[in-house]
C-alpha cells in the first residue's frame, strides 16, 4: 500500500487500528476462500474456519467498522466467482447459503440503526452538518477518494479536512456522475462477461467497505484513514484490468505491465515527497494550510505556530481568519487568543483589551481545546496568570447559573483549573462540587477536589475526601493514573494522623 493516499494513516499513530484491521480482514477473507474451497472439495473446514473466525475477531477489536468484511462473501460469489451461474450444483448451493449469510448480517445491521436511531441522529448535534447532508456528500466523496488513490493531489492530504463542506463537494459532482454511472453499467453488464464482473467487484469491495464510516455515522465528512482496507479493491483492479486486456491477447501485457511499474515508482516517489513533510512539525503545519487555506484547523494551528517564534501579531491574524471560517463563540476566540499571546509575549495583553470584552462567563464556552491549552500554559507558568485574571471574572459563579449552563464534566474540570491557576480556589471548588453533585463517582473530579480543599486549608473535609477515595481504591474502582495520583496523598496524610496523635 504505497499510494500517497495512505501516508496519513501509516505515520498517524492512532491509526495503527486501521491497518491491524485490515490485516487481520484480510486474513479473514483468506480463510473464507480456504474454507470455500475445500467445501467444494468436500475436505474437513474445521481448521480455516476457526483462523477465519479468530482473525475477523481481532479485525472488529482491532477498529469496529471491520464488520463490513462480513458483506464481502457475497460480493465475491455473485461478482467474482460467479458461483450462481455455476455448473456444478455444490458451487450454487454454497452461494445460496452464502447469500442467506449476509442477509441475516445486513438485517442485522439495519435492525441495530432502528433501535439506536435517535443516537445516531442525536450525535449531528455537534456538528456543523445534517444527516442528509453528510450521506449527499459522501456520494460525492467516495469517489474523491477513488481518485486520490490513482490521481493524488499533494497538497489536500494530511489530516486536516474540515475545510469539506456539501458545496465543496458539488463542486465534483462530475467526478461522482461518471463514477456512479460506470459502476452501474458494471453491474448491469457484469452477467455478460466474469472479465466486467471482476472488473466491478474490485470497486464494490471499495463500497462495501465504506459500509459503515461513510454512511451514518455523525463523523467528519472526509477522513483519509478510512481508506486502508477500501484500497484493498482499488489495488486489485489494476492487475484485474490487465488481466483482463490478456484475455484480448497476451501481446498486450508486458506494455501494461511496465507502464504499472513506473506508475508504482510513481506512487512512492510522491508517498516519500509526502513523508517528508511529515517529519516536522512546522513543515507539516506550513504543508496543511497550503492544502487546507480555508481550514479552522489548519489557520489555527499555524497561529499557534507563529506564536512560539515570536509572531504574536501575524498569529492573531491567523486566529482571527480562524475564528470567522467557523461558528466558535466570540469567548473561545479569545482562550485562543489568550493562549497565543502567552506563547509568544507573556508581558503585552493590549491586543486582548482592544479587541475583546474584559469578561466571559461560561455559556460562552464550547470547545475545551483552547481553554486546555492555556491552562496548561498558565500551569507551566509560560506567563502570570494574574495577568490574565480580568478576562475571567465572569466564570465566578453559584451552583444554581453551573446547573443552567449544563457544561460538560471535562469542561466544568477545565474551568476549574483555570479558576484555580488564576488564584480563584474557591470559584473552582465550586464548579467540582457541582460536577460531583451530578457524577459522584468521577474519580478525577474528586481528587481534584481533595487537592484544592488542601490549598484552601480545609483539612478536615479533605481529610475525609481522602478517606473515601483511598475506599474507592480498596474496591478496585479506580484507573491505573487515578491510583497513582492518589499515592501522592498518602505520606501526607500519614504525616498529618500522626502529627494529631501526638
Amino acid at each position: 500500500m504505497v499510494a500517497p493516499l495512505q501516508v496519513s494513516t501509516v505515520l498517524y499513530v492512532t491509526q495503527r487500528m486501521a491497518i491491524l484491521a485490515c490485516l487481520f480482514s484480510l486474513v479473514a477473507m483468506l480463510a473464507y476462500l480456504r474454507v470455500r474451497l475445500y467445501a467444494l472439495q468436500s475436505k474437513s473446514l474445521v481448521g480455516w474456519t476457526l483462523i477465519g473466525i479468530l482473525a475477523m475477531s481481532l479485525a472488529v477489536f482491532s477498529k469496529e467498522n471491520a464488520v463490513v468484511v462480513l458483506a464481502i462473501p457475497l460480493a465475491l460469489e455473485t461478482l467474482w466467482f460467479r458461483s450462481y451461474a455455476g455448473d456444478e450444483e455444490i458451487e450454487q448451493a454454497w452461494c445460496k447459503r452464502v447469500f442467506w449469510v449476509t442477509a441475516v448480517f445486513l438485517l442485522g445491521g439495519l435492525v441495530l440503526c432502528s433501535l439506536y436511531w435517535s443516537s445516531l441522529v442525536a450525535g449531528y448535534a455537534n456538528r456543523p452538518f445534517s444527516f442528509s447532508e453528510r450521506l449527499i456528500t459522501q456520494c460525492y466523496i467516495l469517489w474523491d477518494y477513488i481518485a486520490q488513490f490513482y490521481t493524488p493531489e499533494m497538497k489536500r492530504m494530511g489530516v486536516y479536512h474540515d475545510d469539506v463542506t456539501l458545496d465543496w463537494a458539488r463542486t465534483r459532482s462530475w467526478i461522482a456522475i461518471v463514477g456512479w454511472s460506470s459502476l452501474i453499467a458494471l453491474l448491469a453488464l457484469s452477467p455478460l462477461h466474469i472479465a466486467i464482473s471482476r472488473v466491478a467487484f474490485c470497486l464494490v469491495f471499495f463500497f462495501i467497505c465504506h459500509g459503515i464510516e461513510s454512511t451514518v455515522l455523525p463523523l467528519e465528512m472526509y477522513f483519509e484513514h478510512r481508506n486502508y482496507l477500501p484500497s484493498v479493491g482499488l489495488a486489485l483492479l489494476i492487475p484485474t484490468i490487465v488481466w483482463l486486456f490478456g484475455r484480448f491477447g497476451s501481446v498486450l501485457v508486458p506494455p501494461l505491465i511496465a507502464v504499472f511499474c513506473v506508475y508504482i515508482v510513481l506512487q512512492v516517489a510522491s508517498a516519500g515527497a509526502l513523508v517528508r513533510y511529515w517529519s516536522s512539525s512546522q513543515l507539516f503545519t506550513t504543508f496543511q494550510l497550503a492544502g487546507h487555506p480555508t481550514s479552522f484547523r489548519a489557520n489555527t494551528d499555524f497561529a499557534y505556530l507563529l506564536a512560539t517564534v515570536g509572531g504574536a501579531e501575524e498569529a492573531l491574524e491567523y486566529s482571527k481568519k480562524a475564528h470567522f471560517l467557523s461558528s466558535e463563540s466570540g469567548a473561545d476566540w479569545l482562550v485562543r487568543d489568550a493562549a497565543l499571546i502567552c506563547i509568544s509575549k507573556p508581558s503585552e495583553l493590549q491586543p486582548l483589551e482592544a479587541h475583546y470584552p474584559r469578561t466571559i462567563t461560561p455559556d460562552q464556552l464550547g470547545a475545551a481545546t483552547g481553554i486546555h491549552r492555556l491552562v496548561r500554559l498558565l500551569e507551566d507558568e509560560r506567563c502570570d496568570a494574574r495577568d490574565f485574571a480580568d478576562f475571567f471574572l465572569g466564570l465566578e459563579v453559584d451552583a444554581a447559573q453551573i446547573s443552567e449552563v449544563d457544561l460538560s464534566i471535562d469542561m466544568s474540570n477545565l474551568i476549574s483549573r483555570l479558576l484555580s491557576v488564576i488564584g480563584k480556589k474557591e470559584a473552582a471548588l465550586v464548579y467540582l462540587d457541582t460536577v460531583l453533585s451530578q457524577h459522584p463517582a468521577h474519580i478525577r473530579s474528586r481528587l481534584m477536589r481533595l487537592q484544592y480543599r488542601l490549598e484552601v486549608e480545609r483539612y478536615q473535609i479533605a481529610a475525609q475526601d481522602y478517606r473515601e477515595l483511598v475506599q474507592l481504591d480498596e474496591q478496585d474502582k479506580m484507573l491505573d493514573s487515578e491510583r497513582q495520583t492518589l499515592s501522592l496523598y498518602h505520606e501526607y496524610f500519614r504525616t498529618l494522623n500522626k502529627a494529631r496523635a501526638n
